[in-house]
């Protein structure tokens, strides 16, 4: 249930970073984005989201929003870089 709860927010988290990034944020996409981010366990992606979140209220210009957006898009690319199974085996790795 978990994995689906954080699948999910990753995907509003991109549409609202996209939104964002082309200045047209709705406040009722922030408001889901919020309510999902709450249901998840302290964790990275509820840190990134509630701190995207804080600095998208207190950005005053486009520029300044496009750039919040594309720094949750770049940290949304880094949870989904699969881990590589068995990375600390060193009869395999040395």
């Amino acid at each position: 249930m978990q994995r689906e709860c954080d699948l999910s927010v990753r995907f509003q988290a991109f549409a609202v970073a996209m939104s964002a990034k082309a200045d047209m944020v709705q406040r009722a996409e922030l408001e889901k984005l919020k309510r999902m981010a709450d249901q998840l366990g302290d964790g990275p992606l509820k840190r990134a989201v509630t701190t995207f979140l804080s600095q998208l209220r207190s950005a005053v210009d486009h520029q300044s929003r496009a750039r919040l957006g594309h720094d949750l898009l770049t940290f949304i690319d880094a949870l989904n870089v699969p881990e590589v199974p068995h990375l600390n085996r060193r009869d395999i790795y040395g």
